[in-house]
Formats: structure tokens, sequence, C-alpha cells
């Protein structure tokens, strides 16, 4: 997660999102993982949040296996889910920098 605090016109300091969460009901992302045999389900036991699943999770699962699901569409783990469109290319975003931007905040989402 990366945020740039910058000063407005009014000179308050204003979050300024650079990265945003990559969610698997997001049309790109789901085109993405549906073209290579996964799937987006919405888990009834986890508030309706979207999940990828592998295209053989319901095969494994009846076997007794534990197959792997996430709720994000990039990462940099879940190698049973990567043949199945969860990818590791990050989006990069480019800012130049200006007098006006005052603080740069880079955290995992794991530190909130």
């Amino acid at each position: 997660m990366g945020v740039l605090g910058a000063v407005n016109a009014r000179g308050e300091l204003v979050a300024l999102p650079l990265t945003h969460s990559h969610k698997p009901d997001q049309p790109q992302e789901r085109a993405r993982i549906e073209a290579n045999g996964g799937s987006v389900e919405y888990l009834h036991n986890s508030n309706f949040k979207p999940f990828i699943r592998g295209g053989d999770f319901t095969e494994r699962k009846r076997a007794g296996g534990k197959p792997m699901q996430l709720q994000y569409s990039r990462a940099l783990g879940g190698k049973d889910l990567k043949p199945f469109g969860l990818s590791n290319v990050p989006t990069v975003e480019q800012v130049v920098l200006t007098e006006s931007h005052r603080l740069f905040v880079v955290a995992s989402d794991g530190l909130w």
C-alpha cells in the first residue's frame, strides 16, 4: 500500500492513494482468472467477499483435499492458484513529486 501526503490549495494535508487492492471480481482481474480456468466465488461464510478458486477446486474438495482460495487476485505466493489466473505482476504508478508533497507511506495491509 502506498500513500502520498500532499498539501492542497487550502493548506490542508490530504492523502493521495498510490495503490489499490486487486480483487478477483474487478472486471479485468475476473477476465484473466476465468480465461485461465479459474472462477470467482462469493462465499456465504465470508460476508459474500469475492474469492479466486482454481478450476479443480470442487474435485479436490470432494476428494478430501484442502484446495486454496484467496481474496486477492494478485499475490507472491499461492502457487496452487497460479495456473488459474493468480498473478504476481504488480501495478506500477509513477508520480512526479512537487513541493506540495509532504510525506510518503509504504506499508503492508498486515501493518494495519
